[in-house]
């Protein structure tokens, strides 16, 4: 095998496990989001009922007589659902599943803003 074939081959496995890392890190950040929109759901669910903005939620939350556990595991079930549709579009097309990650990763860090300072956006 020439070097410059050797070099090209090496250097596509190089990118492949850069990439490879660029999706798991992309994971890690929206679980780690989702686990603190899960823990603060749970911690306030007391007053989630008022102040929550999302009316799939809310119906979630009504339909448990107030709980919150069947909202947190529709929320799971979807993060699963998501991680698996995102995984499959990755061993098909990479490209789509870099746009799909990259996209949540972009809603997630609005939801961690939203977190933050969400209570100064009028009611």
């Amino acid at each position: 095998m020439s070097s410059t074939k050797l070099l090209a081959k090496n250097l596509t496995k190089m990118r492949s496990i850069l990439y490879d890392r660029f999706i798991v890190i992309s994971f890690l950040w929206v679980w780690l989001i989702s686990m603190l929109d899960h823990y603060l759901t749970i911690k306030l669910q007391q007053v989630i009922i008022h102040d929550e903005k999302n009316p799939i939620g809310l119906f979630l939350i009504e339909l448990d007589s107030g709980s919150v556990a069947l909202f947190m595991t529709v929320k799971m079930m979807c993060l699963w659902i998501i991680a698996g549709v995102i995984l499959s579009f990755y061993h098909k097309n990479k490209t789509l599943a870099y746009v799909c990650v990259v996209a949540l990763s972009i809603v997630q860090f609005f939801l961690l803003l939203y977190f933050f300072w969400g209570h100064w956006i009028p009611s």
